[in-house]
């Protein structure tokens, strides 16, 4: 079972690492953490085992959460730096044109 999870911590990375706009931001978000997202989905699917099982998957489950949520944050950040970089760039002003 620690397969799937380590495929869906890879997927997810990797499907973060695409997004280049706070669009695709929020929607990787909602696919990976959302309500009906596939990490949610895996926490839904702990009631059917068995106590010492849950414990030990449910642990694995937070861990993968805690790393998507960094990751996310990591993300979110360095995104929302590039559109200020490029807004600063579009909006300069050339100080060694004359005057009007």
């Amino acid at each position: 079972m620690s397969g799937t999870l380590s495929d869906l911590s890879r997927d997810a990375l990797s499907a973060l690492a695409q997004v280049t706009d706070e669009a695709g931001l929020a929607g990787w978000h909602r696919e990976m953490l959302g309500r009906k997202g596939s990490l949610t989905e895996a926490l839904k699917g702990l009631a059917e085992l068995d106590a010492d099982a849950r414990r030990a998957r449910g642990r694995e489950l937070n861990a993968l959460k805690q790393e998507l949520e960094v990751a996310f944050e990591s993300r979110q950040a360095a995104i929302q730096s590039e559109l200020l970089d490029s807004r600063l760039l579009a909006e300069s002003i050339d100080v060694s044109l004359p005057g009007r």
